[in-house]
């Protein structure tokens, strides 16, 4: 069942949308701009990200980026906005957390937030802060996030600490305990504990972290899972034959088995997703999902494993959001064949069976040569999903713009 479908900007091809919805309020970026809708939905006013990020400090940045993350923090009443800044001629760069209420903002942006910076060197990171990712815990706001090219590390920050302005104490892991998560994602819907994965032995192997909200230390097990394919150079969909950029790829090659698509869906289960090339009795690039039972840790077991896959046409880009009920919401890009990239969205039960088709609100026009690199999905009305998704346009010059959508939807 899917209701509310809205376009709410426009921007880069390379869209990256994110949001969250808190009542009437729903909070929305793409790469390079935010918006806000104070109707549910219906319509959405495009804001300036650089008057919340600043200028920028020559010791920690080049200024406002790109890569932007929300969340909504039902404890203390808060969104809370991830903005990436560009890396400086050191490599160093920083991200900046501005919280605020859903009644401070009004179709013009955003009238009272306070914010808190972490710098890569903060953290111990050699390189700069990439690909940042949010999952909200019990009492804890997860920052998952890739030393570019080097490693992979989790910050967690007290989430009553983010309602008041001053310092704080957080903590965060040793990025060279994960140097093959890089670009990952951890857990959404994570409850009292925190999972994260990468592949140890890739096609074969995982290694999955464990953090408990009440502990300052983390741990982790290796799981052998049933082998899959992993050559990539078969990471490859090319777009429309009537395309003229018929013989490009529109799958972003370094996101071959990133593991983005992150849910704990109950207790003693987490499910993890990835993309994966073409190979062993698959004719396209597809999605691989785990489901990993994790209630006797550290003794897991692989309760399933299973893929989205169609003999037409390439899937890529999972995000995953469990609900209260234990589905799934599912965000994925699909295209290839005769068909433009564009996102789409989808239910999967406890069981880990898609519950209907996934739907998509609109199809792309045109196909360049970079789709993604990341959808969202967060929790919605009752047992229902908010989803945010987007397309590829034709700006009617030769160029292509991406157009980001909100999506509210649910299991019919």
């Amino acid at each position: 069942m899917f209701d509310t479908s809205t376009v709410f900007g426009s921007g880069s091809y390379v869209s990256e949308p994110s949001g969250a919805k808190a009542g009437q309020v729903i909070f929305t970026t793409a790469n390079w701009f935010a918006a806000i809708s104070t109707d549910g939905g219906v319509t959405f006013n495009m804001i300036d990200p650089t008057v919340y990020a600043g200028p920028a400090v020559a010791a920690t940045d080049a200024g406002f980026c790109c890569d932007q993350v929300v969340q909504y923090l039902p404890s203390i009443d808060r969104f809370v906005w991830l903005i990436l800044y560009t890396p400086n001629d050191k490599s160093v760069n920083r991200f900046r957390l501005v919280t605020f209420h859903p009644s401070d903002v009004d179709t013009s942006g955003i009238n009272s937030w306070i914010y808190l910076d972490i710098v890569s060197t903060d953290i111990n990171f050699s390189s700069y802060l990439d690909f940042p990712d949010l999952a909200v815990g019990n009492n804890q706001l997860y920052v998952s996030i890739t030393d570019h090219n080097t490693g992979f590390a989790v910050i967690r920050v007290p989430i009553a600490d983010l309602d008041v302005a001053g310092s704080l104490t957080y903590y965060y892991t040793n990025k060279n305990d994960a140097t093959f998560a890089q670009f990952s994602h951890a857990t959404q819907n994570p409850l009292d504990t925190l999972y994260w994965s990468g592949h140890y032995v890739l096609g074969t192997t995982m290694r999955i972290f464990q953090w408990p909200e009440s502990s300052t230390s983390y741990t982790w097990i290796s799981l052998d899972i049933n082998d899959w394919p992993s050559d990539v150079s078969n990471f490859v969909s090319n777009c429309p034959g009537g395309d003229s950029n018929s013989t490009t790829n529109w799958l972003f090659q370094p996101a071959f088995a990133d593991i983005i698509g992150a849910t704990r869906r109950s207790t003693d289960e987490v499910w993890f997703a990835w993309a994966a090339p073409s190979g062993g009795g698959f004719p396209n690039p597809h999605v691989q999902v785990v489901q990993i039972g994790v209630g006797n840790w550290p003794n897991l077991q692989l309760v399933k494993q299973w893929q989205v896959w169609n003999p037409d046409f390439a899937f890529a880009y999972p995000a995953l959001y469990t609900n209260d009920c234990g589905d799934v919401g599912l965000a994925v890009a699909f295209g290839g064949g005769s068909f433009s990239p564009s996102g789409a969205l989808g239910v999967v039960d406890s069981d880990g069976v898609l519950t209907q088709t996934v739907y998509y609100p609109e199809l792309s026009n045109v196909c360049e040569d970079r789709f993604g690199d990341y959808f969202t999905v967060r929790s919605g009305i009752g047992s229902g999903y908010v989803g945010f998704v987007y397309t590829e346009q034709s700006t009617g010059d030769g160029g292509a713009q991406g157009n980001p959508r909100f999506v509210e939807f649910a299991r019919g």
